[in-house]
């Protein structure tokens, strides 16, 4: 599924003023928003979804969970992605055409039962498909680096037609999954 994936360069002038920040729902991952709001100008528009990270001490607006349609509008509206390295998400900035910057939890500090995010963030970042990189090494130029790339999918093939049997042939039935299979 994942070879399907092409990242290509954006055109010039490509910028990061609109970023959608998702770490899931079910765990925490302050760390993340901390050294975001350490990295990012003022004047970037941010769409925080936290899930369950506590952030009231904070000056910003957040959302512990956005629907799929909005989550799906944001993340295309979006000239960058930040999230952790869940395959959702991740999957979730690729369909939207964007280079994700993933930033797995770690296990050492509690934000998840094992380190299959390390895994989700190389393997991605080792296919060129994303920026992969802990919280403390995350960077503003790592934005613009994602922002700077697109990702597309190859088209799909023309559709075809068959041809109707010869005369005097008596067509095959289609089996359920034919019928409403589009070709």
């Amino acid at each position: 599924m994942l070879d399907e994936f092409v990242v290509r360069p954006r055109e010039e002038g490509a910028s990061t003023r609109r970023v959608l920040v998702t770490v899931g729902t079910l765990f925490p991952f302050r760390r993340l928003v901390d050294r975001l709001l350490e990295i990012l100008p003022p004047e970037v528009e941010v769409v925080w979804q936290l899930g369950t990270t506590p952030v009231d001490d904070l000056p910003i607006e957040t959302h512990p969970s956005l629907t799929p349609t909005r989550l799906q509008a944001e993340a295309v509206a979006a000239d960058v992605i930040v999230a952790h390295a869940g395959i959702g998400s991740a999957l979730l900035a690729l369909n939207a055409g964007s280079v994700p910057i993933l930033v797995p939890r770690e296990l050492r500090r509690g934000e998840h039962i094992d380190n299959h995010q390390r895994e989700i963030a190389d393997e991605l970042a080792a296919r060129g498909l994303a920026i992969a990189a802990s919280v403390a090494q995350l960077t503003l130029s790592d934005l613009e680096r994602a922002a700077s790339h697109s990702v597309t999918t190859p088209q799909m093939p023309p559709s075809f037609h068959l041809r109707a049997a010869p005369a005097g042939r008596r067509p095959r039935t289609k089996s359920r999954h034919e019928r409403t299979t589009r070709f």
